[in-house]
């Protein structure tokens, strides 16, 4: 009777040590748009964030220039406002990453003409 008693505390001891809570790896979605993409000098473009992820970022870079990483993030308007001085063909794209280990960052790009 001793005996099953203790199988019956090992098994569970077993059983239940070994319970590991599995890593969920979330996804993001990159997602934004503007009200113009065809824009004259000193206009401002609106951008909307439709992501779904816990930060977005949105950098926009004049072609052919090295970019100046410097980003702006979406607080919790989920609008960013940006004025054009200088005409030509910019980048605007945004980062989204969740806040969960390995999780990969998404980008999307659209293109602003400025004349």
């Amino acid at each position: 009777m001793k005996s099953s008693y203790l199988i019956i505390i090992l098994f569970s001891l077993l059983c239940f040590s070994c319970t590991k809570d599995a890593t969920v790896i979330r996804v993001p979605e990159a997602c934004f748009y503007t009200d113009k993409i065809n824009i004259n000098r000193n206009d401002t473009v609106t951008f909307t964030n439709c992501s779904k992820a816990d930060i977005v970022w949105l950098t926009v870079v004049k072609r052919n220039e090295t970019p100046n990483f410097f980003y702006d993030a979406f607080d919790n308007t989920n609008i960013i406002y940006k004025v054009f001085n200088d005409s030509g063909l910019f980048d605007a794209v945004i980062q989204a990453l969740d806040n969960t280990n390995g999780s990969p960052m998404k980008f999307q790009k659209i293109p602003i003409t400025v004349k």
